[in-house]
């Protein structure tokens, strides 16, 4: 569809549905809206929206409302090696620097921090535009609203698209062979950074301009994958090759790829000193510097005995232990004595504990949980003398009782969910479930970053047998059409795009989105490294929920190959979560903690004895029950008070 002849609600929707690194398509963005339209807007404590500052067309404004004034926030925009091929933008604002406006507000948000320490200002609820930003443009009362413009092409939205496409921070993405054709750098490149002063709250805007101290390592640059649009996009000089023979050559480039650390390309300025012999001044430093780290180009490097060398190496052989123990779990949700599965007495105190906790409460406990799960520095491996978290052990042979780990919790976590909903007694009580397990699904993403917890309610919520519940979903969107709206219009497009690796990760991730990855390997865990059957494992479930293609599967298995570099970050917000956890309250509840672990799962659904059998035993026959209830119901008509 045309965008230019759309209605003024299309070209809105239109919009919102542009790629979410584009910031026109987050509602909180208005545009060159004034100082005095933003305020009039903003009418509660913690409301905010982003705008274009007036003064300076190249950086952004963050408007919001605390403690009953009206504050404005510069966007800090630094600008890391300008007029280079590596140019890229982030933004802050005292903190730390993300890489778009919109994961500096996600993060803001999610954590609460405050903006400033000296405001104390905190954003939560975002004021969102009704009109499209070409309104803003096309209104005859320009003057009060938008800055002076002078390209009249903005009645376009399409030309309104490229406008904002090549603002400063909305570079256009390479593709991935561009990535890894600039994945090196110039040794000596120094880098110069752009930035402003801490904004203040009346909107004095000042700049300078700083530059950092050199740098002998090419490792801060492997993250500089976008381009500017303003910038030229022919690629740099190829390095020079050495004359020889062919077999000589392929030795040279091995050398090549051995020498440069933490990069998987051969192109790039650093390759060879001789290249730039004649026009570096300071090519003799260089050259110094250069062989201090690298070993001379002309020195052979003979692969075949490196090649033996690793085939010599001694495999260290690890035992890795399951974290679910059923042996050792004494329930304090379960009475003693009812072994049977689905006890309608545990079932009615867990129904209750979601009804009365609060889904913030409930999130915290939940990802009090995954985040043992994932982090935990328990697991001792015999021969190296050291610990590992189930993350960095999660993607190797050895991983794999964790990897099975991690389906079952799912598993069992999305059938929990699925029976909570089944087992009420009318539909208005189903809507009010579904809506409970949506707000803390809400809670676990946007606040703490569990895209592991997150997923698992996610499934849950979207299994066949509870989206069948037409009556159920009428009334949830009756009575909670926010909530409604927020699952099928934030929700799961997110989830979706997170099962299909095409989601960026937000900056607050405590635990990422793994299942993907993991079902992926867990395909290869079969006898001798090879393909499982379909009888041998119970993950075929969650397996034929999701979209495995070439793309989908090249995307998992790259970011699994990540994780455990980004550790530190996980790592690091999940310690911003846990003060914040003990900054809320008393020490956690241990009801609600075992509300949510896998070993009280199992003992419920299958009670005793169940819980003994072989996973795809109990799972095949608790899915069959549960598919007859959903049938059942599904064919029901709506209540009688229920009718509208």
């Amino acid at each position: 569809m045309d965008p230019s002849s759309m209605s003024s609600s299309g070209l809105l929707e239109w919009e919102f549905s542009l790629p979410s690194d584009q910031i026109i398509s987050h509602g909180w963005y208005h545009g060159a809206l004034s100082r005095t339209a933003a305020e009039t807007l903003l009418q509660q404590d913690r409301e905010f929206l982003v705008r274009d500052s007036s003064s300076q067309p190249d950086n952004y404004v963050l408007s919001c409302r605390s403690n009953g004034q009206h504050l404005h926030f510069v966007i800090q925009r630094i600008v890391v090696h300008p007029d280079t091929v590596y140019e890229r933008h982030q933004y802050q604002f005292e903190d730390e620097a993300y890489d778009t406006v919109a994961d500096l507000i996600t993060s803001y948000v999610g954590s609460g921090k405050p903006i400033s320490a000296a405001s104390g200002a905190r954003i939560q609820y975002p004021a969102n535009r009704v009109t499209p930003l070409t309104n803003y443009i096309q209104n005859d009362d320009i003057s009060s609203v938008v800055s002076p413009v002078t390209d009249g092409s903005y009645g376009n939205p399409y030309s309104l698209y490229s406008h904002f496409a090549a603002k400063p921070g909305m570079q256009l993405r390479l593709p991935f062979k561009k990535q890894r054709s600039h994945s090196l750098t110039p040794i000596d490149m120094g880098q110069h950074v752009t930035h402003g002063k801490s904004a203040s709250a009346d909107g004095v805007i000042q700049s300078q301009t700083s530059k950092l101290g050199k740098s002998f390592c090419s490792d801060s640059y492997n993250n500089s994958n976008t381009w500017d649009a303003n910038l030229p996009t022919s690629p740099p000089a190829k390095p020079a090759r050495y004359d020889g023979p062919k077999a000589e050559e392929r030795r040279l480039e091995l050398q090549r790829l051995y020498q440069v650390s933490g990069s998987d390309s051969g192109n790039g300025s650093g390759d060879s000193t001789q290249s730039s012999a004649h026009s570096d001044p300071n090519k003799s430093r260089m050259e110094s510097d250069y062989n201090l780290v690298t070993p001379t180009i002309k020195q052979q490097f003979d692969y075949e005995l490196t090649e033996a060398k690793l085939l010599q190496t001694e495999n260290i052989d690890y035992v890795v232990e399951s974290r679910i123990n059923l042996e050792n779990f004494q329930s304090q949700i379960i009475p003693m004595g009812l072994t049977k599965p689905l006890e309608s007495e545990t079932l009615h105190t867990i129904k209750l504990l979601l009804r009365t906790s609060g889904p913030r409460i409930l999130s915290n406990h939940m990802t009090k949980v995954d985040l043992y799960f994932m982090f935990d520095n328990a697991i001792q491996i015999e021969g190296l003398d050291k610990t590992a978290s189930g993350l960095e052990l999660l993607f190797l042979p050895q991983g794999r009782p964790l990897r099975l780990d991690v389906i079952e919790r799912i598993e069992t976590f999305r059938l929990l969910i699925a029976v909570t909903i089944l087992t009420c007694q009318t539909d208005r009580q189903r809507a009010d479930t579904i809506n409970d397990w949506i707000l803390l699904a809400v809670e676990t993403k946007t606040a703490l970053g569990n895209l592991y917890g997150f997923s698992a309610i996610m499934f849950g919520l979207c299994m066949p047998q509870v989206e069948c519940l037409d009556n159920a979903w009428n009334i949830l969107r009756r009575v909670y059409t926010d909530n409604a709206f927020m699952f099928e219009a934030k929700l799961r497009p997110c989830f979706k795009s997170m099962n299909e690796g095409t989601n960026p990760l937000p900056p607050n991730t405590t635990t990422p989105n793994i299942l993907p990855a993991v079902l992926c390997f867990h395909l290869f865990d079969g006898e001798g490294g090879g393909l499982l059957q379909p009888d041998d494992t119970f993950s075929f479930s969650l397996m034929n929920s999701l979209e495995f293609d070439f793309n989908a599967t090249a995307a998992h298995l790259d970011a699994a190959r990540h994780f455990p570099n980004q550790i530190d970050m996980f790592k690091r917000n999940a310690r911003t979560v846990v003060q914040e956890m003990s900054s809320l309250g008393p020490v956690l509840d241990p009801t609600l903690l075992e509300l949510f672990r896998t070993e009280f799962h199992i003992n419920f659904l299958w009670g005793e004895r169940g819980a003994l059998t072989t996973p795809n035993q109990r799972f095949a026959r608790l899915t069959d029950i549960l598919t007859a209830m959903a049938n059942k119901l599904a064919n029901q008509p709506p209540d009688a008070d229920d009718i509208v």
